[in-house]
């Protein structure tokens, strides 16, 4: 008897091996015709420049200290946050809405320091 191998085809992931030996079944690493059809099917996803699972970046805003002589503003968005600096009445102020609480704007001062104003005291200007 000679040690040739035959091979049968089980399904698209198997193969029946008959030698001398006896059977043995192996898997192989085949592609189903019905897969392949599956992805050429599937529209093409276009390129864009836009990501799309980061939030909506808002615009920035002017803001101006009004209702107060001098507006503190704090490290943190709380009232028991330090002060790191304070801003006369009629300063502009750039608001970071994005950071911007329900109370508190995160804003940038005229002189370059980053905080937290509470947004009572400040008018958005057009």
């Amino acid at each position: 008897m000679s040690s040739k191998n035959t091979n049968t085809n089980i399904d698209s992931k198997h193969q029946k091996i008959e030698s001398a030996d006896g059977i043995e079944e192996k898997e192989i690493d085949t592609v189903d015709e019905k897969e392949t059809d599956e992805v050429k099917d599937q529209p093409e996803e276009k390129e864009t420049d836009e990501v799309k699972d980061q939030p909506e970046e808002k615009e920035k805003m002017i803001g101006v200290v009004r209702d107060c002589f001098r507006l503190n503003i704090r490290k943190e968005p709380k009232i028991t946050s330090e002060i790191i600096s304070k801003v006369d009445v009629f300063s502009k102020l750039i608001i970071n809405e994005n950071e911007s609480t329900y109370e508190w704007f995160s804003i940038l001062t005229e002189s370059g320091i980053n905080g937290f104003c509470m947004k009572k005291f400040v008018a958005i200007s057009q």
